[in-house]
């Protein structure tokens, strides 16, 4: 059974307001501007999203009959994914700054041999598998 207090309190801050009308959960919730909001939702979670009426917020819905876990299942993996995507954005942010100042202090036949070397998690085991990337002037 489904703790609703509970799943509240895991959607916190973008919680807006939740009902239930004719035989389908709506709740309301607001996330911060430029989150996205899958397409997939129906196919993943039968819960499907439209934005509310002044575009501030969105309304998660589906029918009684699939139930309040799923449509927070969906609200959760939304948030999960777009703070993801923000941790993602500030990394790659700083990498661009290290590579600047490194563009900055080395000479052109020292950035030529530049390769990028990362540690790769590889299925559920958490095999590391190590995989590099070069970056070359004259075939890439």
């Amino acid at each position: 059974m489904v703790n609703i207090n509970e799943k509240i309190k895991n959607i916190g801050e973008y919680f807006l307001g939740m009902n239930v009308a004719e035989g389908f959960i709506y709740i309301t919730v607001k996330f911060p501007d430029g989150w996205k909001v899958s397409n997939r939702l129906e196919e993943k979670y039968d819960v499907k999203a439209i934005r509310t009426e002044n575009e501030m917020g969105y309304y998660f819905f589906t029918s009684m009959d699939v139930g309040f876990e799923k449509i927070f299942e969906a609200i959760e993996d939304t948030i999960s994914f777009n703070e993801v995507a923000l941790l993602k954005q500030t990394l790659f942010m700083e990498k661009i700054k290290e590579l600047q100042i490194l563009f900055e202090d080395e000479p052109l036949d020292v950035l030529e041999t530049i390769e990028f070397k990362y540690k790769k998690r590889k299925g559920r085991k958490n095999e590391v598998k190590e995989k590099e990337v070069e970056i070359c002037q004259e075939e890439c």
